[in-house]
């Protein structure tokens, strides 16, 4: 493969980039155009002379125009829109201002609005971004891979698009998911922009619309599965593996079941990650933890219900337990303190159809002898969790009955409707501190607005995994670890508690807010890394890692370009 651009460093520790794009080429590259803010040496080596205003402006003089033409559109779509046109123009000036004004911003390019993306993608497709591999073309995958734009990958964010947040199989429109993680993994400063790729598996799909839909810009037929849908993962992870030997694999939006075989069948083959399963569970451990803090208990004296026993749940599960023993018990005590209800109630360990990840989390008929049935409202009802979790995607499944009971029953209950888009919440932030006469401690999964009760203004921290994810993917490049160890996530969970704790936030804050997400990111990378080493699943020291983490944080700026033939 030969690159259009290289990141140097000269002998002064200064770096630049030299590239063979050319005039407009240059300019029509997002994320190497810099618009009016390219010198007046650049422009005379690179024939952009005449090809832009005489004015030589700086990135903060760009970030604040952009910023002036995103408050003139007064719709959300039209705001979308425009933020989507700017990431594929200049993507330097894109992040600054996302940086800038990330909490009005963040909505857009991640949660919720990615949803929407997602399900119209064919139809506003305007640019292409990442590496698209189809099923077509299993022949070509390591052809495909040498097209790539990014010289040196560190980080692979890759989906099939088969579960998409809340909305299921979205086929083609799935790509828009591992383009918007790996924007936050570059907001956060984990890792630059030029230091990895989103790729795409398009394995076809069962949505029925969207194989009835002429602008469908995917496979036109079903989706493959058994033995040829394992074959061609096969081929893309052992073609990533060949081409990015230290590369982090992070797996997004698979379906529930194949996101669980694909970290048990591919994590001893590369150093992976799987963000439904791993980070949502350390943001969750997260929030518990900080609550816990609070309330001053200990994790051995929770009784925890999660409703929603997909990969979501099954990983939040399993990294409870892991803390849980952490702090002191056997894995037997640690099982007993969690109750997993799905759509046809509670787990129960003599299930034949409970796959054996979700079988460790069935109880036993001993435990519900007395019952009535096994409900979430009868689970709740005799469990009294002190911790109650949604991740079932079902709107209002926590009824005012049931919370306001559970307060009476549970001193400071912790309560985490975490299913997204926010109209799949399980409750809203307002009315669970209404019905709880504000005596639980709150965070979901969807941004919502403030809350106000007895005249308090009240912020509900968002209990989302994008301050997990960027720390534990950089902490790990950082550390070339070779695998992601129960430990580090929960060091993950740790780090984030310990930065809420030192920000000293009002008493019922259980999660940063989202303008802390670098230094929440830096916090959780420094943790997960140095465990890295503890855990011997790296070969580097505490100070190589350190230094590591040093050099790779990134900061959207302008590097001097300097011009190379690429025929010489």
């Amino acid at each position: 493969m030969t690159s259009i651009y290289q990141i140097k460093t000269n002998t002064e520790a200064i770096r630049f980039l030299t590239t063979s794009l050319f005039g407009k080429g240059l300019l029509f590259h997002p994320l190497l155009n810099k618009g009016t803010a390219f010198s007046i040496r650049e422009r005379e080596e690179f024939g952009l002379i005449g090809k832009l205003p005489p004015v030589v402006e700086s990135l903060g003089s760009q970030v604040r125009r952009s910023y002036l033409q995103f408050k003139r559109y007064e719709k959300d779509v039209n705001q979308s829109i425009y933020l989507h046109v700017l990431f594929n123009s200049n993507e330097t000036v894109f992040y600054k201002m996302i940086k800038d004004h990330l909490a009005e911003m963040v909505g857009y390019l991640y949660t919720p609005h990615v949803s929407t993306t997602v399900k119209q993608y064919s139809l506003e497709f305007r640019h292409p971004r990442g590496i698209y591999i189809s099923y077509d073309d299993r022949h070509k995958i390591r052809d495909i891979i040498a097209n790539r734009t990014n010289p040196d990958v560190d980080l692979i964010v890759m989906s099939d698009g088969e579960g998409v947040l809340g909305i299921g199989d979205q086929g083609i429109g799935g790509m828009g998911i591992p383009v918007a993680k790996y924007a936050m993994y570059a907001v956060s400063g984990a890792i630059a922009p030029y230091r990895g790729i989103p790729v795409f598996l398009d394995v076809g799909t069962n949505n029925e619309q969207l194989l009835a839909d002429p602008m469908y810009l995917g496979l036109r037929q079903p989706r493959i599965d058994s033995e040829a849908y394992f074959e061609f993962i096969d081929q893309v992870v052992a073609a990533m593996k060949e081409a990015f030997p230290h590369a982090l694999l992070h797996w997004e939006d698979f379906s529930k079941q194949h996101a669980r075989q694909h970290l048990a069948r591919y994590q001893d083959q590369m150093a992976c990650f799987n963000d439904d399963i791993q980070g949502t569970g350390v943001a969750v451990l997260a929030a518990i933890l900080t609550a816990l803090k609070y309330k001053n208990e200990s994790p051995q004296e929770q009784r925890v219900v999660i409703v929603g026993a997909g990969a979501a749940g099954i990983g939040i599960a399993n990294i409870i337990k892991t803390g849980v023993m952490r702090a002191g018990l056997s894995e037997k005590q640690a099982l007993d303190k969690l109750w997993l209800v799905d759509k046809d109630g509670l787990l129960m360990a003599n299930d034949e159809n409970l796959a054996s990840d979700e079988k460790l989390f069935g109880r036993v008929t001993d435990d519900i002898n007395s019952w009535p049935n096994t409900t979430l409202a009868t689970v709740v009802a005799h469990v009294k969790p002190t911790v109650l979790i949604g991740c079932s995607g079902a709107g209002g499944l926590f009824t005012q009955e049931m919370l306001s009971q559970l307060a009476k029953d549970v001193e400071n209950p912790i309560i985490l409707p975490l299913s997204n888009p926010s109209k799949h919440a399980e409750a809203t932030p307002q009315d669970i501190i209404d019905w709880t006469q504000n005596k639980a401690f709150v965070a979901t999964g969807s941004p919502f607005d403030q809350c106000l009760h007895n005249e308090q203004i009240i912020r509900v921290g968002q209990c989302n995994n994008v301050f997990a994810f960027p720390g534990i993917g950089a902490g790990m490049i950082a550390a070339r670890a070779t695998h992601l160890s129960d430990n580090m996530l929960v060091a993950a969970a740790e780090a984030i508690r310990d930065y809420i704790i030192q920000q000293g936030y009002s008493h019922f804050t259980i999660m940063p807010h989202i303008s802390e997400l670098s230094q929440v990111t830096e916090h959780v990378a420094q943790a997960v890394s140095e465990q890295a080493v503890f855990d011997k699943l790296t070969s580097k020291s505490f100070k190589e890692v350190n230094q590591n983490l040093t050099n790779s944080f990134w900061e959207p700026e302008y590097m001097p370009y300097y011009y190379i033939d690429a025929d010489k």
